[in-house]
């Protein structure tokens, strides 16, 4: 699965919302939190992270994450949450602690 980490808001409401829209009420987390920041900003910089099949096809699955707490999934196939894991402590090793 192809993924793409960001800490743009916008970047990542606009890939991931046709997905998250999906099932609104598994995706009510990650809609609120990144409309909060989006229209209020973050105190840290927070990280958006959504994921496709492969190039062209449409986003399946996506987190959010706001230092310090940790990532929070959104609805996705188990195979994508596993992938996800390496990719996230790549990024952050801190998420190891």
């Amino acid at each position: 699965m192809g993924r793409q980490l960001t800490e743009d808001v916008e970047e990542f409401r606009t890939a991931a919302d046709p997905c998250l829209v999906r099932d609104p009420a598994r995706s009510t987390l990650l809609l609120t939190i990144s409309e909060s920041i989006r229209v209020n900003g973050a105190a840290a910089p927070a990280w958006f992270g959504y994921g496709r099949e492969n190039g062209t096809a449409p986003v399946s699955a996506g987190f959010v994450q706001t230092p310090p707490l940790r990532p929070l999934l959104g609805p996705m196939p188990d195979r994508a949450a596993r992938e996800l894991v390496p990719v996230l402590r790549a990024a952050q090793p801190s998420l190891d602690s």
